[in-house]
This record gives C-alpha cells, sequence and structure tokens, in this order.
C-alpha cells in the first residue's frame, strides 16, 4: 500500500509537497480504514481538489514519471528525454536545483522508503531505506547515493550489489534500484514491483487494458460494473482477430479484437425473444464506451490490490457513479485486498452528507508566485480552527473557507463596465 509520496522542483511544485494516505486519529468513518498496526491505518481512498491549472494533474505526472523512471532507467538517455521532468521555472533558483522523489510503501509488514534526485542529465542521490512493521525496530540504510556517485551500504546489502558497483554497472544517468533489480537483489525487486502495481489514468486511451482484463471472472466484474450505470447488458464476448491491410500494394497484419455485447429482444406482447449482438465499439454510446474503459483498470486494481491513479475521474462519468466506484475502494467487502484510489476531480458532490472522512479530501493551490501547495481538510485551518467532522465541506469549498477555487467573473465584470 502507497503510505506517503513526496515531490518538489517539478513542474509547479517549487517547495516540497507530501501526499499522505496514512489516517488521522479521526474516528468518522472508521470502516474506512485499513489498520496497520496499533497506532497506524492507512486509507483506501483520496480525494484531490482545486482550480484548473492548480497543479492536480502534475502531482499525477510526478507519480508516473517516478515509476516510469524506475521501471526503465535501464534504458539511454531517458531523463534527457522525457518531456514531464521540468524544474519550477518561476523561480531563478529552481533552474538550477535537481527534482526531488520520495516514496514509501507497505509490502509485506515492512516499511520501505525509496527516493531520489535527478536532473536532465544524471541521477544526483538515492537512497532505500527499511523498517520492520514491529515495535521498537528502527530504519536501516540498505544503500544511500551521494552526487558524486559514491555509494554507501547497509551490510546485510552489500554483498548482493558489491559486484554491481565494482564493476561500475550503475550509469550516471540510471538508478541503482533497477540495476539491482536487474541481478535479481530481492529487495530491489521488491520496490520494482510495487512500482508496477501503480495503474494511472490520464487522458489517454485505456480501452485495451479492459480487454485484456475480460476473462472468466473479469467480465462478470466489467457486467456488474456497467450496471452501475444502468446500462443493460447480457453478456459479453471478445474474438481475438488478425486484421489484413493493403496498402500501395503491400499487405500488412495488425492484431486485434472484436468485442459484442448481447442485448435482450422482446416480441410484441414484451415477453423475451433472445438476444442480439451489438457490435460495441460502433452501436454502444459514449457513456457506456466511457464506462468499459475504466472497468479494466478497477478490476485489475482491486484483483491485485493495487494503487489507481486518475486524473480527472469526473470528465466522462456521472457523479453517482464516481460515488460508486468510491463506495467500491472503501468497503472491505469488494476490496479485500486493500486496493487504493486516488484522483483528482472537480465534483464537490462527494463533499456531501459526510461522505469521506477529512484526511480523504486534499486540495491544491497555487500562489502568487505561481507554485503549488498540497494540505488535506483534516489539517487545514482557519483562524487556528480545525474544519469541524460535522459541518458542510461542500458549502464551505464552495464558499471559498478551504481555498483551492477558481477566481472567476472578473473578465465579465471588465466587459460590463466597458459597456456601461
Amino acid at each position: 500500500m502507497l503510505v506517503n509520496f513526496r515531490v518538489s522542483n517539478f513542474r509547479s511544485f517549487r517547495d516540497e509537497v507530501v501526499f499522505s494516505m496514512v489516517a488521522s486519529a479521526s474516528k468518522e468513518n472508521y470502516n474506512h480504514l485499513r489498520q496497520i498496526n496499533k497506532g497506524m491505518s492507512l486509507l483506501p481512498l483520496s480525494v484531490i481538489y482545486g482550480a484548473n491549472a492548480s497543479g492536480k494533474s502534475n502531482l499525477h505526472k510526478a507519480m508516473l514519471f517516478m515509476k516510469r523512471f524506475v521501471l526503465s532507467s535501464l534504458d539511454k538517455r531517458v531523463l534527457e528525454s522525457d518531456p514531464s521532468l521540468q524544474p519550477f521555472r518561476l523561480s531563478v533558483d529552481g533552474e538550477n536545483k535537481p527534482a526531488f522523489f520520495e516514496i514509501v510503501f507497505y509490502i509485506n509488514n515492512i516499511f520501505y522508503r525509496y527516493g531520489f534526485e535527478v536532473d536532465k542529465a544524471k541521477v544526483l542521490s538515492e537512497w532505500l531505506y527499511a523498517r520492520h512493521n514491529e515495535p521498537k525496530k528502527h530504519e536501516i540504510c540498505y544503500f544511500y547515493r551521494d552526487n558524486k556517485g559514491k555509494i554507501r551500504f547497509h551490510r546485510n546489502f552489500f554483498g548482493k550489489v558489491k559486484g554491481i558497483v565494482e564493476k561500475d554497472l550503475v550509469r550516471k544517468d540510471s538508478l541503482l534500484l533497477t540495476v539491482a533489480a536487474n541481478f535479481n537483489v530481492s529487495e530491489a525487486e521488491v520496490i520494482l514491483s510495487a512500482f508496477k502495481n501503480f495503474n494511472f489514468i490520464g487522458k489517454n486511451i485505456h480501452l485495451p487494458i479492459t480487454v485484456n482484463r475480460i476473462d472468466s471472472k473479469g467480465v462478470q466484474f466489467v457486467l456488474d460494473f456497467l450496471r452501475i450505470g444502468n446500462v443493460d447488458i447480457d453478456d459479453l464476448k471478445v474474438k481475438k482477430m488478425v486484421f489484413v491491410e493493403s496498402s500501395e500494394g503491400e499487405r500488412k497484419s495488425r492484431p486485434g479484437v472484436i468485442i459484442s455485447s448481447l442485448h435482450k429482444k422482446y416480441d410484441a406482447d414484451g415477453r423475451e425473444a433472445g438476444n442480439v449482438a451489438f457490435d460495441f465499439v460502433l452501436d454502444e454510446s459514449d457513456g457506456t464506451l466511457a464506462l468499459f474503459e475504466f472497468a479494466g483498470p478497477i478490476y485489475d486494481t482491486i484483483e491485485r490490490g493495487a494503487i489507481l491513479v486518475v486524473d480527472e475521474m469526473d470528465t466522462s462519468l456521472h457523479p453517482l457513479i464516481v460515488r460508486e466506484i468510491c463506495n467500491i475502494f472503501l468497503s472491505k467487502k469488494s476490496n479485500p485486498n486493500n486496493a487504493q484510489l486516488i484522483f483528482t476531480t472537480h465534483d464537490v458532490s462527494l463533499l456531501r452528507d459526510n461522505f469521506l472522512r477529512r484526511d480523504e479530501v486534499w486540495f491544491l493551490e497555487k500562489d502568487v508566485f505561481g507554485a503549488s501547495h498540497l494540505y488535506s481538510l483534516v489539517e487545514f485551518k482557519r483562524n487556528g480552527k480545525k474544519v469541524r467532522k460535522d459541518e458542510s465541506y461542500e458549502k464551505g469549498y464552495l464558499s471559498g473557507r478551504y481555498g483551492a477555487l477558481p477566481i472567476v467573473g472578473d473578465w465579465i465584470l471588465d466587459e460590463q463596465k466597458k459597456q456601461t
């Protein structure tokens, strides 16, 4: 499970921001919590609000960049060619500093803290710490790599990577963690697997993810998920095909699939008269296709106990459907493997009826210097007072009490003044 994520000097994040899935001591919606030990619980869900251009997508990009670099740093020039890696550009200081990333995972009763600092040319530092989830256990340093390339190790870890370091197999623009995992160092493989358990949904098309997960078990999940949106489909059939195309006298083949959705049909008396097959992509509505696209990543995340990060969840889904997706992750029955969902949204209806805990609600806001700041509702204070758990979060947010709202109306007022 994700414990927390830190980033600084990356795009709109000038100063370090900390995003945490650690639950506060509040007893509200106590059934949401996943208890790790006597004094600590983790959350299965977090929702992030903010005005347009406040940095919501940049938080998504920061997590995605960290995953992408960890998994691909063996490739040459990855840092140089990644367009998302940009320092905070509205400060002179930011241009000459590295971007900072750190993440804490809870895996098999151990807390792993891993991070690095990078610029477009090289890795300036990298570290991996671990602490067993037992009383009086202290964090140990598996390795620390400084900006001169010098690496120090824990005595139990050194023998496993000594050969890698002595043979100078870690390039200045690659990560020791990735190299070590490539040489089957178990501690490094654990972290690499955790990053593979990060699923991301942005503005890209994720239809293939759902198609690949339609097996005997997955198809039932997809059908049940579609029914959240009152989509009445009896069954789905996926047929793998090889399509042959001819262009300028050259024949090319490419793999593909044909998806059919089966619907009941009725006679004149309203009695069932068999099924009719629709071409799913051509005949179903855009709303049904949107639901279908989300079904695969959600099923995969729930089944593997993974982490799903979604940018702008409400863009193509109705608010009631978004709420039901939240319920899937919040319920221990439908989410037995402690999967986690993190998403950005403008859907304020989720703030009604104390549906969410205060520590499950986050806000992003830019200051006058263009830097994004991240804070949760549970830690927000106004005039020294915290937000009460019994107040209307929706009303408080829309009234501007918590910040993170767009400033609107100035242009319209200016135009009206010109006309008068």
